[in-house]
């Protein structure tokens, strides 16, 4: 046999909480949280030391400022894109709370260690199923002071597009997922859940009106109870209780389709002014960039004009204006821009030729200068001194001296030579100067 497991589900307002499932934000975290502000009979105080803190924040009052300064910031830069700049809306939901309670009798039977893994697993689902988003979650309280454990979740209302609705959070498609889908998750992780048999308008959509009828029925059926020993009157009044309170759930249900069907068009109605401010933006951007498209147009004309005039008084300048056109411009200036390229390759290369003929005439100047200063040395007289030793030596040693003035007329001769040498390396250099004085 099957357990069933409660997923009682309300939306939360910074203010009074009005309409169906909604609940104030602060009552809600603080009766969650340390602070433990319940009115429950079988609350004991004394062991509210055991319950676990599993979410970001474990007091109510920290949980609670912590979601309204969140929402805070979110509504600044929500009015900078909504219509007209509005804020939130007074009684917006801004968080939604959940508790997971599974069947009193059969978690008291559990083990600790089995009541953790059921719910580890009971949370897993939930935000496996998009119930709650685990980096939505502000707290996460495990209540063992109450009778038999059960959780609290407190989690921001953001919808998949990331905006604050709790509308698009809590609705008919939310408590399908937990009267369905969670049992059936449930039960592939090994938990005994029950499915949630409650009217369900979404499993009636298909079904022929015959079919319905059907439906209805035995769902009412599944909720009486024994009806022996009634009168006739009695059993009469049962039925149209039954009719009473088929009618009413059938009402409940319409509301609550009606009411998801408006939340829904509230939804597409703030995308739509969200659009249309969005489209204001846009416009009023574009109003300074038409104006720099416009000044972009008139600088260009004015380029344009520029161009027209240059191009002009090129022809101009080339003589006969009529007879060219903008192609043969572009080709005269190439071939002119060639020409110059050209010419000054060939400079370059005659000041190549030239720089190596001046290094050239640098060493044979210098040669000049050495040969010049060798032929001054070998022609200077000799002193008063030098002269009163040779005359000397020529009395006393007349062979000697004989050698002497051979070897004397030897390097004489070399003299000759080295002044012969010179006068032609002078000659060289007048030559090759003189081509180069043609050339600059």
């Amino acid at each position: 046999m099957g357990i069933k497991v409660g997923m009682p589900m309300l939306k939360l307002k910074r203010g009074a909480a009005s309409g169906k499932h909604a609940g104030n934000l602060r009552a809600i975290a603080m009766e969650a949280g340390e602070e433990r502000a319940s009115k429950t009979k079988n609350l004991d105080p004394s062991k509210s030391d055991l319950n676990l803190h599993l979410g970001p924040y474990s007091k109510g009052w920290n949980a609670t400022q912590a979601i309204e300064e969140e929402v805070a910031d979110y509504e600044t830069e929500y009015k900078k894109t909504s219509y007209l700049g509005r804020g939130l809306r007074s009684d917006a939901a801004v968080a939604i709370a959940l508790i997971v309670k599974p069947d009193g009798e059969w978690i008291n039977s559990q083990t600790p260690e089995e009541q953790e893994r059921f719910f580890s697993d009971s949370y897993e689902v939930l935000c496996e199923l998009g119930v709650v988003r685990d980096e939505d979650v502000r707290m996460r309280e495990r209540h063992l002071d109450e009778g038999a454990p059960h959780e609290h979740i407190i989690s921001m209302a953001y919808d998949k597009d990331g905006k604050l609705a709790g509308s698009r959070v809590v609705n008919l498609k939310t408590f399908a997922k937990l009267n369905r889908d969670y049992p059936k998750r449930m039960k592939e992780k090994g938990w005994p859940v029950d499915e949630l048999k409650a009217y369900d308008p979404e499993a009636v959509k298909d079904m022929t009106d015959e079919e319905k009828r059907a439906y209805k029925e035995e769902h009412i059926q599944n909720k009486q109870t024994k009806r022996h020993g009634l009168s006739a009157n009695e059993y009469a009044a049962m039925k149209e209780a039954e009719k009473a309170n088929e009618l009413r759930h059938a009402l409940d249900d319409e509301n609550q389709r009606l009411t998801g069907e408006v939340n829904e068009k509230i939804g597409d109605l703030e995308d739509v002014q969200e659009r249309v401010a969005d489209a204001e933006n846009e416009l009023a951007e574009l109003e300074p960039k038409h104006a720099q498209a416009k000044k972009d147009i008139e600088e260009a004309d004015k380029k344009k004009h520029e161009v027209f005039e240059t191009t002009y008084a090129l022809k101009n300048a080339m003589g006969m204006p009529e007879i060219y056109n903008d192609k043969q411009i572009i080709a005269n200036a190439k071939r002119w821009a060639d020409d110059l390229t050209e010419r000054e390759s060939e400079i370059a290369r005659q000041k190549a030729v030239n720089d190596r003929r001046a290094h050239l005439i640098a060493d044979k100047a210098k040669q000049v200068d050495e040969l010049l200063k060798d032929a001054q040395e070998m022609g200077s007289a000799p002193s008063g001194f030098t002269q009163f030793v040779i005359d000397k030596v020529k009395e006393k040693y007349p062979n000697f001296y004989a050698g002497c003035e051979r070897a004397w007329q030897t390097i004489q001769n070399k003299r000759d030579a080295s002044k012969d040498r010179a006068r032609r390396l002078i000659d060289m250099v007048a030559e090759w100067d003189k081509p180069k004085d043609d050339e600059d």
